[in-house]
């Protein structure tokens, strides 16, 4: 249901009282940023969620307390009824409004359907008229007990606007669906969305949020925002709240084009972390000294000039910054080994299931030629029915145990952090091989080693995060960037040529004025290559570290199966080694 009319666009823009000059400051100039913070999901203490209607488009996810509503309005039917449905079977009586339908699809006993658009003006035409004055025709407008869902195709922002509180306040329940959202990049509708938002928010809480993906997302100023978003409130005086760290979408959402992903919006919260100080909190492995203390010491540089962040992470809050940044840091997993089992191969399909599209039969491993993300956990669901298989027994085995322990492992660290589905929906992108779980085990070392680490949202159609930020002053980052490293049995005697390659193509990214480092994945590599690696690596730097002084290191990433005296059981280990650039000079800029 997305086909918005023309006129909506239009008028999204045009109500005389968006440019009031009435209003105060604060009101007239709101950015994007305070509008989405108006979204922001909260927990109800002592209920659940529930779904209403189809699994795919149609369906709503609300707060399943719905034994105290007999009347609900239905505001945009279509061709599908299926929330309509569900509501009835609970024994609601459902008032239906749509002027492009002669009739509902399905007939009901409880159905009322009335030929009638909504819209904020009574005068507009005869088959058109305000939801207030349905409610006073039908005998409702005492009553504080009914459920409100409402997808008029962008009619929604003149509907609800024209509304008074005393309206708004009789629905207990209201489901949205709020089109256009891409104009908030345009001042007069950022007020206009502001302003309903808030007077909502002054009477409900937004409980859940899921982007409907028959549109897409846009990038406004840095955060990707769905261009069409559901929204299900609940009224402030029924219920108790506390604050959400659910990610959306939950397991009671599906997306509305079931042939494609679903929107990936994280915890929909907003008020995001500044980096710390951390001039000092890069530390080598092994006791080893700080790379930035190192720095610093070398030539006075206290701290680096990187990236300048976005103004909205710059300007939140000490507090805030300090409320949230536990979310947004990596948690250590369980020390237990990962023994592979038909439950433990459930759980990892079960996990990568909503993520999957044509990247986990197509992209191959790079270890082993031919095997993709199914096809390696096929290939341990057949081996164990051999009584004498073993985590070890072979390169295929080795490479399909060590995939499924990196998603397993990417799961237990990362599953709490804010952009999570994006994270995971990255890794999917890259058909969970090795590679696409190197930018996550990256910044887990690093910031295992003390420092803040920061993803962006992904930005086009790919849809893979391939870098991120550490942070080198207050208000300061430096990008982390990736590169893979696969190493072909011809290539394995003598990397130095491919080891530089890779270092010189990624420091393209990196110079005095965006300081960065370069951290090189081997995937799986054999240990035995180490050595061989890190002298590649070190002859690497040498050669690249005078001509370019904002490389502040280059490090060495390598995962690692640890056998146990369980034959069917492994650890997983990191191995992290970062080399400093001695040359490091970052450029201070110009005030």
């Amino acid at each position: 249901m997305l086909d918005m009319p023309n006129y909506s666009v239009r008028t999204m823009l045009a109500r005389e009282h968006d440019a009031d000059p009435t209003l105060p400051d604060d009101r007239r100039e709101v950015s994007v940023l305070s509008v989405l913070q108006l979204m922001a999901p909260v927990s109800v203490i002592g209920f659940s969620k529930c779904r209403v209607g189809t699994a795919n488009d149609g369906g709503y996810v609300m707060l399943d307390d719905l034994k105290p509503v007999d009347v609900a309005y239905s505001l945009g039917i279509g061709s599908d009824v299926s929330w309509d449905l569900d509501m009835a079977q609970r024994g609601v009586d459902i008032y239906q409004y749509d002027h492009t339908v002669a009739d509902t699809p399905v007939s009901h006993p409880r159905f009322r359907h009335f030929r009638v658009g909504i819209t904020h003006d009574d005068s507009l035409g005869p088959n058109l008229k305000r939801l207030d004055t349905i409610l006073r025709q039908n005998g409702h407008a005492q009553r504080h007990d009914m459920v409100l869902k409402i997808d008029i195709e962008g009619h929604e922002w003149d509907a609800l606007e024209s509304l008074d509180d005393k309206t708004l306040g009789q629905f207990r329940q209201i489901v949205a669906e709020f089109h256009g959202l891409q104009l908030l990049d345009m001042p007069l509708f950022r007020q206009r969305a502001h302003r309903l938002f808030s007077r909502l928010r002054e009477q409900f809480e937004v409980i859940h949020v899921h982007g409907n993906n028959f549109s897409g997302t846009r990038d406004l100023d840095g955060i990707p925002v769905p261009d069409c978003i559901e929204i299900s409130f609940v009224r402030k005086d029924q219920y108790s709240f506390a604050p959400s760290v659910e990610l959306f979408p939950g397991p009671l959402d599906a997306a509305n084009d079931s042939s494609k992903p679903d929107l990936a919006l994280g915890t929909f919260q907003f008020d995001a972390p500044a980096p710390r100080h951390a001039p000092d909190a890069m530390p080598g492995q092994d006791g080893a000294p700080s790379l930035a203390r190192s720095l610093a010491e070398s030539e006075g540089q206290a701290r680096s000039t990187g990236v300048a962040l976005p103004a909205y992470l710059v300007a939140a809050g000490h507090h805030e910054i300090e409320r949230i940044a536990a979310s947004y840091r990596p948690v250590a997993p369980s020390s237990d080994p990962y023994r592979v089992s038909e439950s433990l191969l459930d759980r990892a399909i079960g996990l990568s299931a909503g993520y999957m599209g044509a990247a986990a039969t197509s992209v191959e491993n790079a270890e082993v030629s031919g095997q993709t993300w199914l096809s390696a956990m096929e290939h341990l669901r057949t081996r164990m029915r051999d009584p004498a298989w073993h985590c070890l027994e072979s390169e295929a085995t080795t490479a399909s145990v060590t995939r499924l322990a990196s998603l397993l492992h990417f799961h237990a660290t990362w599953s709490m952090h804010p952009l999570f589905p994006a994270m995971m929906a990255s890794a999917a992108e890259a058909g969970f091989s090795l590679d696409g779980f190197a930018p996550f085990a990256a910044a887990h070392c690093l910031s295992m080693l003390g420092n803040g680490t920061y993803f962006q949202p992904p930005t086009g159609p790919a849809a893979r995060i391939g870098c991120f930020d550490i942070a080198t002053g207050p208000e300061n980052v430096a990008t982390v960037h990736i590169t893979c490293l696969d190493f072909p049995p011809e290539r394995r005697k003598n990397p130095r040529d491919m080891v530089a390659d890779r270092i010189e193509a990624a420091c393209g990214r990196i110079n005095a004025r965006h300081p960065g480092l370069v951290v090189l994945s081997a995937g799986a590599a054999p240990a035995e290559l180490d050595t061989v690696v890190a002298d590649a690596l070190r002859n690497a730097l040498n050669n690249q570290a005078r001509k370019n002084q904002g490389l502040m290191a280059v490090a060495l990433l390598a995962l690692r199966l640890q056998p146990t005296r369980d034959p069917r059981e492994v650890h997983l280990r990191y191995g992290f080694l970062p080399i400093q650039n001695q040359h490091f000079r970052p450029r201070t800029p110009t005030p």
